[in-house]
């Protein structure tokens, strides 16, 4: 396969670190696609000194995978449109480069699932972001961008978000009708997560780690379908008791005993849905054949102690402060 991997690529590498790539290269690369069908549509023209996208680029029409990584690139305009009409391009990678923006022209790939500029000098997305409506994961770490266009609340497929090391100082409002997975925020310059937060209840990962937080809304802590969260490394000057925490159970158990304090927020904690983060049923054949549960919050024993577990049954709990 590296071999393969390596033809592809000298497809367009005769040339060195010209600009200029070698005559021919993109009907060299076609018969390569031809030769090898497992690499059919990749093309890769990484370290390269190129600063735009040649234009037989967009006459290949099998095109489903492009990378341009570590070169020049100061933009992205082209005939998209053509590569558009037969939506069979899917990943576009434009990483280590000199972007500033994203062109209006690129937005017609109604076929792009995964876009990734990390590591540009991007300062802000185009106002129609939302046009490409089957993206499925975006990255944009190590750049410039401050805010988010109102559209990218129309990326309604979009499940990982990665924009850290930017200049974010709110979250984006847009984000909060997205079902996102993954969220990554660390390293902006954030001063708040609004209580909003708790309606990203798909959430597995978020990090918001490094950033300028001087504290978190309680609300967070309802946020059970979480398995990974960093938020470290923030001042909490409002809520003292998060300083110096690391992990997410640390940081969960002071969010949900906040939430215990009142009677409204604690109601929450008893009508939450039922995830592994919250509650845990094993099968212990030995005592029964019906599922017993064995891990909790307290919210979720009186519960199942009320409402769900029949009398005489053994229970076999470990007790989740969480």
């Amino acid at each position: 396969m590296a071999t393969v991997e390596r033809r592809v690529s000298d497809a367009g590498l005769r040339a060195g670190d010209a600009e200029n790539l070698a005559p021919g290269w993109a009907v060299e690369t076609m018969a390569i696609w031809a030769q090898f069908p497992e690499r059919k549509g990749i093309l890769d023209l990484s370290n390269r000194a190129i600063s735009h996208l040649p234009p037989e680029l967009f006459r290949m029409r099998k095109l489903t995978k492009l990378t341009v990584a570590n070169s020049k690139l100061t933009t992205v305009v082209g005939e998209w449109h053509m590569l558009a009409e037969v939506e069979l391009l899917e990943s576009i990678v434009i990483t280590q480069n000199l972007l500033t923006s994203l062109d209006d022209s690129l937005l017609c790939l109604k076929s792009l699932k995964e876009l990734l500029l990390n590591e540009n000098q991007i300062e802000s997305l185009p106002s129609d972001i939302g046009r490409l409506v089957n993206l499925e994961r975006l990255e944009l770490s190590h750049n410039r961008v401050s805010s988010l266009p109102p559209s990218f609340g129309s990326l309604l497929f979009l499940k990982v978000l990665d924009l850290s090391h930017n200049q974010l100082t709110q979250v984006p409002p847009a984000l909060f009708s997205l079902a996102l997975l993954r969220l990554d925020l660390s390293h902006n310059q954030l001063a708040s997560i609004p209580n909003d937060i708790s309606q990203m209840r798909k959430l597995v990962v978020l990090r918001i780690n490094d950033n300028h937080l001087t504290a978190l809304p309680t609300e967070l802590g309802l946020c059970s379908s979480l398995e990974e969260f960093s938020g470290h490394n923030n001042p909490y000057t409002d809520m003292p008791e998060l300083a110096g925490l690391e992990t997410k159970d640390h940081f969960f158990r002071v969010l949900r005993n906040h939430l215990r304090q009142n009677d409204d927020s604690r109601a929450l904690l008893f009508n939450e849905k039922d995830t592994r983060n919250n509650v845990r049923f094993e099968i212990n054949e030995e005592i029964s054949d019906k599922p017993i549960l064995t891990a909790c919050t307290p919210e979720k024993l009186i519960v199942f102690l009320t409402q769900v577990n029949p009398p005489g049954i053994l229970l076999m709990i470990e007790f989740w402060a969480g």
